[in-house]
């Protein structure tokens, strides 16, 4: 069986905000630009600036497949607002993986994607392990307290957390990530002790034991919102995301 929206109308002539290259599509979105690799999703959003401004972070949601099977590139498109890569794995060239990176609305006090990824099991032996990995360059980072409701400094190893907020002491921009409440408890976040002031975190997405051909479905959404605000704004925004449902057709 197929991903059921692995063969969707495309929207070629739609671009909206991203361009489609041969191997690669770039954002403009906002203050924010980037790229992303689609031959290799182990490569992660690349070349990324916020208001002109290289990020310049080793690991940004690089999409690492834990038991280290080649997942290739076999069909991209835009659809709407977003953009689609479709990886199989093997010989057949089966799509085991699906991902899309939607635009969510801009304002001046916030710019983000949504992340959404569709895993199929395709054997009863062996199930897909995909992580978000991130190793950021960052001064402050805060994790959400799910129980206080509060942002604390974040320790390394910590785990369980939906939310996620990285300052830095010259940018007027924070960063935020948050995971869908049905993932937070496979997030673990860990210092980088050879590279000073950078904070690494892994989330597992379409994790838990699946039957062949069963889809499993994991979203995450990355934020820059203003520094002034920018616990307000998390707490809102992570409101608006556990609320919504998933769009029709994803």
């Amino acid at each position: 069986a197929q991903l059921p929206f692995a063969h969707a109308p495309r929207v070629l002539d739609r671009i909206a905000m991203w361009t489609l290259h041969d191997q690669h599509a770039s954002l403009q979105h906002g203050p924010l630009e980037l790229t992303l690799p689609l031959d290799d999703p182990a490569r992660g959003l690349t070349a990324a600036q916020l208001d002109d401004r290289p990020l310049a972070w080793p690991d940004w949601l690089v999409l690492d497949d834990q038991r280290q099977v080649p997942l290739s590139l076999v069909d991209r498109f835009l659809r709407k607002d977003e953009l689609v890569g479709c990886f199989a794995e093997g010989p057949d060239r089966r799509i085991v993986l699906e991902a899309s990176w939607r635009q969510l609305p801009l304002s001046a006090d916030a710019v983000g994607l949504e992340l959404l990824v569709a895993a199929q099991n395709e054997s009863h032996d062996e199930a897909l392990a995909i992580h978000a990995v991130n190793r950021l360059a960052v001064d402050q980072c805060l994790l959400l307290d799910n129980l206080s409701g509060e942002f604390r400094p974040a320790e390394a190893g910590a785990g369980a957390c939906q939310a996620i907020l990285c300052r830095w002491s010259d940018s007027p921009w924070s960063y935020l990530e948050l995971l869908h409440p049905q993932d937070q408890d496979e997030a673990v976040l860990d210092g980088d002790e050879s590279e000073p002031g950078v904070i690494g975190w892994a989330s597992r997405l379409c994790h838990g034991a699946l039957e062949k051909g069963v889809i499993r479905r994991s979203r995450l959404q990355f934020w820059f919102v203003q520094r002034e605000q920018d616990e307000l704004l998390a707490q809102q925004l992570r409101q608006q995301f556990n609320s919504a449902s998933l769009p029709l057709g994803r």
